[in-house]
């Protein structure tokens, strides 16, 4: 079966992918989506995600877009433009009589163009740079370069972004776009490849569901009509094993156990499946918890199920969380568009570990904060959000703040005021990056 790749991205680039994708006609089916607005990118991921296995990003700015805002289970990526890239883009503005140490670029991430600048022995100091492009609006990115070119402190203007090298073209600027190799776009489509078919593995990982009943209201009911009850939830999650392949297991009096593939059980997946039985149960006057394990065996996917049951047991409402073979874990899923978070319980990101240390804060409530602020677009919180946020007290909101302020990882940044209490609350500001 061929692997089915959704390249996405701007005209020029995917002009570029459609000529060298008929070179894979055997082994891949393509499709393609040029857009204009990154929103877009959503709505017609959302409508076709049932037809791609992988997606392919052809600049940086859309991929972190996607990857910021996307609760599809999809994997995707961002085609790199490697040292070659902009080496030969470095090569042409010589050949054409620009100064190279006299440039502006957006490239990002900023890391890597500063390691191609010194491969290049290039001083960083007499580039100008700006911050991760995929994070700066285009307006403002536009203002760099334009500025520094009007002051005479620059010759040309390299762009990774398509809108802007136009219109720089189009006011009479010198601008270079970046654009990847023909081989690299080769090898990306390869890792496309490969990547579908590690997926199409992965799928079948060992899914171990652990589902507890909370709390039956004992006050209104009869021990009679709570097992008619019961007897009925059983029936709905026997069913709901039967249509998603799996082995249902009852223990004790409120626990269940059902072992499926992530195939049945993927993250997207248990978006719908799980507003189902959640919509059923609350008919049912039923709460129940759900947590779901990922692993390569049975006992390391009865684990983690077993971690997920413990973060879906804290929430008050009926609610799932899943944990995967790496210990990232996704949750709380309500339903649909519920907006569930993917964040690691022990964290392998340098800054996390970092702030742990110099705060004591978890590494896994650090995680979840960062999360949480890249999906609302804001690193900004009060102590009564953060509680909310955390699922904790108040109070240990508090020392949570105050321990990352004592560690200089935040600051109080202005207040808001609360017309239900009276007195203004205070902003923190926490500094994930």
């Amino acid at each position: 079966m061929k692997t089915r790749i959704c390249a996405i991205g701007v005209l020029d680039s995917i002009e570029l992918i459609k000529k060298i994708s008929v070179e894979f006609s055997d082994t891949a089916d393509f499709s393609f989506y040029t857009y204009d607005n990154v929103d877009d990118i959503m709505e017609y991921m959302k409508e076709n995600s049932q037809n791609v296995d992988v997606a392919m990003f052809t600049g940086q700015y859309p991929y972190q877009y996607f990857k910021k805002n996307s609760l599809l289970d999809i994997p995707f990526f961002a085609i790199s433009k490697t040292n070659e890239t902009l080496i030969e883009t470095f090569w042409k503005m010589k050949c054409e009589g620009i100064d190279i140490n006299r440039v502006s670029i957006d490239r990002s991430p900023r890391k890597e163009i500063i390691e191609i600048l010194d491969t290049l022995e290039i001083p960083v100091k007499n580039i100008k740079l700006i911050g991760d492009s995929s994070e700066v609006p285009l307006d403002k990115i536009y203002e760099f370069h334009k500025q520094l070119y009007n002051n005479g402190e620059t010759e040309a203007i390299i762009s990774s972004n398509y809108k802007l090298y136009r219109r720089f073209k189009e006011d009479g600027y010198k601008a270079y776009r970046i654009l990847p190799s023909r081989f690299l776009i080769r090898e990306s489509i390869k890792k496309a490849i490969s990547i579908a078919r590690t997926e199409k593995i992965k799928s079948s990982q060992v899914a171990v569901q652990i589902i507890r009943i909370r709390d039956v209201d004992t006050d209104t009911k009869t021990r009679y009509k709570q097992l008619k009850l019961a007897n009925k939830f059983d029936d709905m999650l026997i069913d709901y094993t039967q249509e998603n392949q799996g082995s249902f297991f009852k223990f004790g009096r409120n626990d269940y156990m059902i072992f499926t593939t992530r195939g049945y059980a993927g993250i997207s997946d248990m978006e719908g499946k799980f507003g189902f039985l959640a919509e059923n149960a609350e008919k049912m006057d039923i709460s129940f918890s759900m947590g779901i394990g990922y692993g390569e065996t049975v006992t390391k996917s009865e684990s983690n199920s077993k971690t997920a049951l413990m973060h879906a047991l804290e929430e008050e409402k009926n609610s799932c969380y899943i944990v995967d073979d790496d210990s990232t874990m996704t949750g709380p899923i309500f339903g649909k568009n519920s907006y569930s978070l993917s964040y690691e319980l022990v964290s392998s990101d340098e800054r996390i570990v970092e702030m742990s240390k110099k705060t004591g804060v978890s590494e896994k409530y650090l995680s979840k904060l960062r999360a949480i602020s890249r999906q609302r677009g804001s690193n900004i919180f009060d102590t009564e959000e953060l509680s909310e946020y955390l699922n904790v007290t108040q109070r240990s909101a508090s020392r949570i703040i105050n321990k990352l302020e004592a560690g200089k990882m935040a600051e109080t940044v202005g207040k808001k005021s609360d017309k239900t209490k009276g007195r203004p609350k205070k902003l923190y500001k926490i500094e994930f990056e």
